[in-house]
């Protein structure tokens, strides 16, 4: 039997959620986030400050255990997610 965590999901379909949170709070919502700012007219230093304020003010609510594995992965790799971003938005010009 696969081992399960509260609530009676397996470890794979837990593993898959915290990998879905992780893939979210990295790339889609900050893609999302950064399209409708750049639309919005955002450039240079206001935009290098709303992606640092979108970091502080993520806030995440369920179950404690993949919250907790999400906050620590999104935590570890967040460095390289604001490299990259921040890269890009340099190539294409914004900053």
């Amino acid at each position: 039997m696969a081992a399960t965590l509260h609530g009676g999901t397996s470890a794979g379909i837990a593993s898959l959620m915290v990998g879905i949170g992780v893939l979210t709070r990295l790339v889609i919502v900050p893609a999302i986030g950064i399209t409708i700012a750049i639309l919005s007219g955002c450039r240079d230093l206001e935009l290098i400050l709303l992606m640092a304020m979108y970091a502080m003010a993520q806030q995440m609510d369920g179950d404690a255990e993949p919250a907790g594995q999400i906050v620590v992965f999104t935590t570890a790799l967040s460095l390289l997610s604001l490299f990259f971003w921040i890269s890009l938005l340099m190539a294409l010009g914004y900053f």
